[in-house]
């Protein structure tokens, strides 16, 4: 019997192992190719999800997400180890791919079926179509569903990493628990029942949408429990006056060594880069030189800087962020001053002393408190 398969289904394509199983008195069955799987390396856990794999799906999911969230967490201040995620990433995709088909073999005799034969042809349907045995219910899906589910399941990618890179460098905004509700659980939900033919594009879409809904009230109840409460910030509506600028001025290098000026310059752009993200502030303007001139003394305070060189006025800003810094191999040390140009008085002020290896967490650190003292 076997050889009158081969035969039927000649001998050009690749290698498809059959596996067949009774289903109400039907011969039903599925082709899965031999060697590497191209499906498998491009899309990993959308590929394992489509064809039922559920617990691979969900450990390639989650070993794809947190090894890019840490590429992102270490793409900017540590390239080599952002690059060595990378490709940690690669290998593990390369891997899988090449031991996709055997998982998949794993779970169909699982699931009671059994290899008939081998024969080669250049897709599966093709393959069982020749014959003559119709593709198990179980396993049919909707390329549109599927479309659909991937896409709602990218976004719920985005938000994890965005999630996970947030509360690292300690932005309370996302809590893991709501996170993964509002976002992987309904995911999950339209990968199920976009393989429920029929299933097409837009139908996907109306699914997922209605994941999303379904974890409304969840999502309110973790929320109202506290589970998902957002931390309060100190001072989140100070009473000082009406900031909606802000001029961030060169941080200067305390340190006495003139190779540490590039590291100021670059804890300068964080900062400016990170308030101008804020929403407290309407304005972020950065100031490339404090001196008018290459000649003119470095003033020894703000006050005496505003004073001497009018900077705050004809810069046309409420307030200066003013500092210093100096780092050793392992500190960081950085002293911070807000000033309010119309008074020259001093709006807050803190020093930090971090480790060199938290750069990103004291930036963030340090902007949200500015942010939280000013009133726009």
């Amino acid at each position: 019997m076997n050889q009158e398969f081969a035969d039927a289904a000649g001998t050009a394509g690749s290698t498809f192992d059959v596996y067949v199983r009774e289903e109400n008195g039907n011969r039903v069955g599925t082709a899965i190719k031999r060697g590497f799987c191209w499906p498998a390396l491009f899309f990993s856990w959308a590929w394992a999800f489509a064809h039922r794999l559920w617990p691979l799906g969900i450990v390639l999911l989650t070993v794809t997400t947190i090894i890019n969230t840490l590429w992102v967490y270490f793409s900017e201040d540590k390239p080599v180890v952002g690059w060595a995620f990378t490709l940690i990433n690669g290998a593990f995709v390369i891997f899988m791919a090449f031991k996709a088909n055997e998982f998949q073999r794993a779970r169909r005799e699982a699931e009671g079926f059994h290899q008939e034969t081998t024969v080669n042809g250049r897709t599966p349907a093709e393959v069982l179509a020749t014959l003559q045995i119709q593709t198990a219910g179980s396993l049919t899906y909707s390329l549109g569903g599927v479309i659909a589910a991937g896409i709602f399941s990218a976004i719920a990618v985005f938000s994890i990493m965005v999630g996970m890179v947030g509360t690292a460098f300690g932005d309370r905004s996302y809590e893991p628990l709501s996170l993964l509700v509002s976002t992987a659980a309904p995911a999950l939900f339209l990968w199920y029942r976009s393989l429920r033919p029929p299933l097409n594009f837009l139908r996907g879409f109306a699914w997922g949408a209605g994941g999303w809904l379904l974890t409304v009230p969840v999502v309110t109840v973790l929320t109202l429990s506290g589970v998902g409460e957002r931390r309060p910030e100190q001072n989140v509506h100070p009473t000082g006056p009406r900031i909606t600028s802000i001029a961030v001025l060169p941080l200067m290098n305390t340190s006495g060594d003139p190779q540490q000026d590039t590291f100021a310059v670059a804890l300068t752009n964080s900062l400016f880069f990170k308030l101008s993200a804020s929403r407290s502030v309407k304005h972020v303007l950065q100031v490339e030189s404090l001196a008018p001139d290459k000649g003119s003394p470095r003033a020894a305070t703000l006050q005496e800087l505003i004073a001497n060189t009018h900077f705050g006025p004809d810069l046309g800003v409420d307030a200066l962020l003013f500092g210093s810094t100096k780092h050793t191999d392992a500190r960081i040390l950085l002293t911070l001053e807000l000033i309010y140009v119309p008074s020259h008085t001093t709006l807050w002020s803190n020093a930090y002393d971090y480790d060199l290896t938290l750069r990103n967490l004291l930036i963030e650190v340090a902007s949200k408190e500015i942010s939280a003292r000013v009133r726009s």
